[in-house]
């Protein structure tokens, strides 16, 4: 599979899951991941990184969605739990580094090819692979 075509999945997927009102995570859990989310990069609210994360959830395993909706509950102090970045001694601790991380790759990964979940994904424009 070409990374094009990789990139093109992903971001029907991702357009699916904006349009569709289908979400694993509860109303309540969605909004405080919505509002974690935008505390680490304020331009994720935009990307809807929370609704890319909930999509994943769908379709992760069991083990992974009791981490997220135990760590989206127990992640009560951000700035408390980011101090403890560098040797997560507490469960928030620990969920604050796997959030982070998600947050700034769906971000991006949303970004790529000028898509996000707002907007329809055109695939890349770009002379060597447009076409």
């Amino acid at each position: 599979m070409y990374r094009r075509e990789l990139i093109q999945i992903i971001g029907a997927a991702a357009t699916a899951a904006a349009q569709a009102p289908k979400q694993f995570l509860s109303t309540a859990q969605l909004t405080k991941l919505e509002s974690l989310t935008e505390t680490i990069l304020p331009d994720a609210k935009q990307t809807k990184v929370a609704a890319y994360i909930d999509l994943m959830l769908q379709h992760a395993d069991e083990p992974a969605r009791r981490m997220w909706t135990s760590g989206i509950e127990k992640l009560t102090n951000v700035e408390e739990a980011a101090r403890e970045e560098m040797n997560p001694k507490t469960e928030a601790g620990r969920f604050f580094v796997v959030l982070k991380r998600t947050t700034i790759e769906a971000h991006y990964l949303l970004l790529s090819g000028g898509h996000n979940m707002s907007q329809g994904f055109a695939g890349c424009t770009h002379a060597n692979h447009a076409g």
